[in-house]
């Protein structure tokens, strides 16, 4: 069984991630990065400066998250950071399923039409100016209509979504289904736009699967403790 998490990577989710964890009992946690944003998210946690490497697109998203993250007083990827601490502490295997980020941008931006890099531009640079209330719409839409919300980016970044979206459900369901093969239970914590995708691609292979979504992990975190409400689109960006 593959139980697949939907998270925000700028929300306080570490209460409920414990809940699950203690209640799924998995052989496996896996998280949504790669060895380098790993290594990068420990080091900014421990305080030590990074040099920033990639695109000037790249790190536009990624100061985004950051951005987003400060409103709602967390560090964007803590909570892929706590479910690993969280595993140690309890003997739980680990494993990071993500492709590297900086790999995937450079091939993004490589074929990208112009026109698409133009509107991917004014889109990062618009969205540097967040605010709670946007986020939150933006999450209700990714919750309460999937389909359209892809539509939407497909018709208006149509590379993002094949490299950024697509390309990368295809790489974790591959790991997932390796991992499978030699664990009963695993637990894995993605962006919650990635769940839709990932499952579908799980149930293709005949693998049994088991969703959570981001707005059921908001809702039980209301109704059990304080929350700030927040959302997902590392040291760089998450998608």
């Amino acid at each position: 069984m593959i139980t697949i998490v939907g998270t925000g990577h700028v929300f306080d989710l570490r209460t409920e991630i414990e809940r699950i964890i203690s209640e799924t009992k998995p052989d496996v946690i896996c998280v949504e990065l790669d060895e380098e944003r790993y290594k990068g998210l420990m080091l900014k946690k421990e305080g030590t400066k990074i040099k920033r490497s990639g695109s000037f697109l790249y790190n536009l998203l990624a100061r985004f998250q950051e951005r987003a993250a400060k409103i709602y007083n967390v560090n964007a990827g803590d909570e892929m950071l706590f479910a690993l601490k969280t595993a140690q502490e309890r003997g739980i295997s680990i494993a990071l399923i993500d492709m590297n980020a900086q790999m995937v941008f450079r091939e993004m931006f490589k074929i990208m039409p112009f026109k698409e890099k133009i509107r991917l531009l004014l889109s990062s640079l618009t969205s540097l100016f967040v605010t709670r209330e946007s986020i939150e719409k933006e999450i209700n839409k990714l919750q309460n209509d999937y389909r359209r919300f892809m539509e939407e980016i497909d018709k208006r970044f149509p590379t993002v979504k094949k490299i950024l979206i697509d390309r990368r459900d295809s790489f974790m369901v591959t790991k997932l289904e390796k991992l499978n093969q030699d664990h009963n239970s695993i637990l894995a914590f993605v962006g919650d736009g990635h769940v839709p995708g990932i499952e579908k691609r799980l149930i293709l292979r005949n693998i049994e699967v088991r969703v959570i979504r981001l707005g059921e992990i908001i809702r039980d975190e209301a109704n059990t403790a304080r929350f700030s409400v927040v959302y997902d689109t590392n040291d760089g960006p998450v998608a």
